[in-house]
């Protein structure tokens, strides 16, 4: 029998962590910033089984930490779980361990969530796939983020911008928008006394994350391309296709292969 004042967390990503991106470290960074509270256990619920182990590398060694791979069964011939199969699973589990939160990343998943007795009352959302700006705003999308709210515990804003847009066009339990800004392992402090070869590269710029003609990421790469005394670092593996832009993964692959600053 579990602790009374044990805390049950199940997480969950509309994300592939096989894949390095914002969305699959997100994932990665919100449990272990759960798994640091005291007396909890986690659930970390993967859409895909895993087949690559440098997101999730590390987590293992936590006790309190169980990570559920869908099954072939569940995954019914798929490559993902369908977010109805999750909130299936979830619920599943709900009945079994009676979580105090189920956090969510995703405007779908947590839409299906939040049409669950089961898990409304329950849920933290996040949400990063929605319209931000008010033009882009439907009718039918305000009512659905609604609905979001209302089945909530919290939504979760990754930008004091983003919860000031949400409270002004969200007319009710404003309250439960929470800002949780993104999350950043400790080991990223840490002085990793890494060795680089001698050159003449006076600037390093970092990027990591998606690939995508929204991101700029290819301007990026040509500015630095262009420059003698800039060497660019990417991290990264999803290459986010465009349909105004058929060839952009191929030309934007042979940039980053072939550019001596890369």
């Amino acid at each position: 029998m579990s602790d009374y004042r044990s805390l049950r967390i199940a997480i969950y990503g509309d994300v592939n962590a096989n894949i390095i991106d914002g969305s699959s470290i997100w994932l990665r960074n919100t449990t272990l910033l759960c798994l640091g509270a005291p007396n909890t256990q986690v659930d970390l619920f993967l859409k895909a089984p895993i087949e690559r182990e440098h997101i999730l590398d590390g987590l293992s060694k936590f006790k309190n930490l169980n990570i559920i791979e869908p099954t072939s069964i569940q995954l019914q011939g798929d490559a993902a779980l369908s977010r109805e199969s999750v909130v299936t699973l979830i619920e599943d589990q709900i009945r079994i361990k009676n979580y105090s939160a189920v956090i969510l990343r995703g405007a779908e998943i947590c839409l299906a969530a939040a049409n669950s007795e089961v898990i409304t009352g329950k849920i933290w959302a996040y949400l990063t796939d929605i319209p931000q700006r008010l033009s882009d705003l439907t009718e039918s999308t305000k009512n659905n983020l609604e609905c979001i709210l209302k089945s909530s515990r919290f939504l979760l804003c990754q930008t004091e911008e983003m919860r000031n847009f949400l409270s002004n066009i969200l007319t009710f339990e404003q309250y439960k928008l929470v800002l949780l800004p993104p999350v950043v392992s400790d080991l990223a402090f840490k002085d990793l006394k890494r060795t680089y070869e001698q050159d003449s590269k006076s600037v390093r710029i970092l990027y990591s994350g998606k690939f995508a003609t929204a991101w700029a990421v290819e301007t990026i790469v040509d500015y630095c391309s262009s420059m003698t005394n800039i060497l660019l670092c990417v991290a990264g593996d999803k290459f986010q296709r465009s349909p105004h832009d058929p060839h952009y993964r191929e030309r934007l692959e042979q940039k980053l292969l072939n550019s001596s600053n890369v």
